[in-house]
């Protein structure tokens, strides 16, 4: 059986959803210390976990572990590896729906004139060629 998730959606889920947020989502306790935001492993428990923004991971430096965001959700929630990254198409669609409601993203115009052109292409290709 083969994988139902595209490497772009995997790599959506893991790069374009704020690790931070997520935390956040998932009511993981934590706690600022300066720029940094701190919180126990969930792999040795210690509270020596960090994010590391630029790169959107945690950083456990007790356990010298990363975690993304399908790692943080596998493993602080009952979820495997599928019912994880589906949580997290789940969690960015919540969000889009959030920001698009708010005003702050707005939906993709789409190009009518582009839109119609490219359909009467496809007629015409289709008649020339008797499909």
């Amino acid at each position: 059986m083969g994988c139902e998730f595209t490497k772009e959606s995997l790599f959506q889920v893991r790069n374009e959803i704020a690790v931070t947020e997520l935390i956040k989502e998932l009511k993981i306790p934590h706690h600022k210390e300066g720029a940094n935001l701190i919180f126990n492993c969930p792999v040795c428990g210690q509270a020596n976990t960090g994010v590391l923004v630029r790169k959107n991971l945690c950083r456990c430096f007790n356990c010298q572990r990363n975690f993304n965001t399908i790692d943080l959700v596998l493993l602080l929630t009952e979820r495997g590896f599928k019912e994880s990254v589906q949580y997290l198409i789940d969690y960015k669609r919540k969000l889009q729906a959030i920001k698009r409601a708010s005003g702050e993203e707005k939906p993709k115009e789409v190009d009518s004139a582009k839109t119609v052109a490219m359909i009467i292409k496809a007629q015409e290709e289709i008649r020339r060629n008797g499909v």
